[in-house]
């Protein structure tokens, strides 16, 4: 199966996180953008949380997605492609913001 996510964008969640490690957008086939996914962190590793709305009915308050994949087979492959991009951004970002090394100045040519 082909699925192509572009441009993915990672942002810091706002106030008291709880579970949610970031929230993101993306393009999906050149031809969509979602918003408003979430990483969760779950008791067997991250998953993607797609947009939901908040629903009450009879007293009870409970959440609907807004959209979400067909198949458990293209939400995993989903899911893969986002993580791969997350952990390469949080690697990125950790290299970044490490504090610079001394490099000895002996050993330079010129």
């Amino acid at each position: 199966m082909s699925l192509e996510i572009s441009d993915i964008r990672f942002f810091k969640p706002s106030g008291d996180t709880g579970k949610i490690r970031a929230m993101l957008s993306f393009k999906l086939c050149d031809c969509l953008f979602v918003t408003g996914c979430k990483l969760i962190e779950g008791k067997n590793g991250l998953f993607l949380g797609f947009p939901s709305r908040k629903v009450e009915k009879d007293g009870q308050t409970s959440y609907k997605d807004i959209c979400f994949p067909a198949s458990k087979g293209v939400r995993d492959l989903m899911l893969s492609i986002i993580l791969t991009e997350y952990e390469a951004q949080k690697v990125a970002n950790s290299a970044l913001a490490a504090p610079a090394q001394s490099v000895p100045t002996d050993d330079i040519p010129f």
